[in-house]
C-alpha cells in the first residue's frame, strides 16, 4: 500500500478503498503499521488466507502475525542490535579507541517457517518497554 500517514487509523482507510477499488487483489506489501490494519480488516471481511500480507519491517504485531501464520513474510534489520552498535561506537569514538568504519547487523527476512529461529530480542523491543523523554530548556526566554 502507498501513501499516507504511517497511523493506524490512515492505514485503514487506506486499505479499506483498495480493497474496495481492487477486489481480485492477492497480495498486500506495506509498513507494519499498514499489514496491522489489514490484519482484523481481511478478518471481517473473510479474506483471510485469500490475500497474503508482507511487511517491510518488523513490529511486535508483525511478529505475532507470522508467528500465527496471518502474515508471509517481514524483514529485520535487527533494530535493537543496530543501537547497540552505536553505543558501542560512540564509546569507542569517545575513549579514542579504534571503530569499524563499516559494520551493521544482517537484514533478516522471516516467515512463519523460520521465525521461531530468530533472536527476537536483536529486532524488538520487549513488551513492557516504554520511551521516556525529558526536555530541557536552554531557551533565555525560560530561564
Amino acid at each position: 500500500m502507498a501513501g499516507g500517514d504511517n497511523d493506524l487509523e490512515v492505514q485503514r482507510n487506506l486499505l479499506q478503498h483498495m480493497l474496495e477499488k481492487h477486489p481480485d487483489v492477492n497480495l498486500i506489501a506495506g509498513s507494519a503499521v499498514a499489514i496491522e490494519a489489514a490484519i482484523p480488516e481481511l478478518q471481517l471481511r473473510k479474506l483471510n488466507g485469500k490475500i497474503d500480507l508482507v511487511s517491510f519491517y518488523l513490529s511486535h504485531e508483525v511478529y505475532r502475525g507470522l508467528k500465527r501464520q496471518r502474515i508471509l513474510m517481514a524483514n529485520s534489520d535487527q533494530m535493537v542490535l543496530q543501537g547497540r552498535l552505536s553505543i558501542d561506537q560512540t564509546i569507542r569514538l569517545l575513549q579514542k579507541e579504534p571503530f569499524l568504519a563499516d559494520i551493521g547487523p544482517t537484514i533478516l527476512t522471516l516467515t512463519p517457517e523460520n521465525i521461531s529461529k530468530i533472536e527476537v530480542n536483536l529486532s524488538l523491543s520487549p513488551g513492557d518497554f516504554r520511551p521516556e523523554y525529558e526536555v530541557y530548556s536552554t531557551s533565555v526566554l525560560n530561564k
